[in-house]
């Protein structure tokens, strides 16, 4: 589980902005009440906006999304919910990101969607010293 954590934050070629819509937006899906407010705070930290924030459940009502965030959230979601992506959602991700970057963004969803479990099993509390080292960090994580 680390090695995999540690090259997606400190080895990969996705943006740090398009992991954390994908972290936060899979997280949403899966209601993990430990991932969602650790990763608002990660996703304030590589420049996502409040009201991003609070539209990533409709991105079209937000007009700081461009094209490429509205298909992380929808691929995020997708997977999620229903573990597929479909053709047409494929072929976008194909024109927008390297073949490497569409492998990091299916293990970001995927290594939410365990995560999420895990805090879901042991109902993990967000303690006090996490909220406080995570509201410090800028990117790379």
């Amino acid at each position: 589980f680390l090695h995999i954590a540690e090259a997606l934050y400190l080895d990969a070629s996705l943006s740090a902005r398009y992991r954390e819509l994908a972290y936060l937006r899979a997280s949403q899906v899966n209601n993990c009440h430990y991932w969602i407010p650790t990763h608002q705070m990660l996703s304030r930290s590589v420049g996502i906006t409040e009201q991003e924030l609070a539209s990533m459940e409709t991105p079209d009502s937000c007009p700081s999304f461009n094209d490429v965030d509205k298909l992380v959230l929808i691929y995020s979601e997708n997977l999620t919910a229903t573990n597929e992506v479909g053709d047409e959602v494929y072929a976008r991700l194909q024109k927008a990101f390297s073949n490497e970057e569409i492998m990091e963004l299916a293990m970001t969803v995927g290594l939410s969607a365990m995560v999420n479990r895990v805090h879901a099993t042991f109902e993990t509390d967000v303690d006090d010293s996490t909220q406080d080292f995570v509201s410090t960090l800028s990117c790379p994580l």
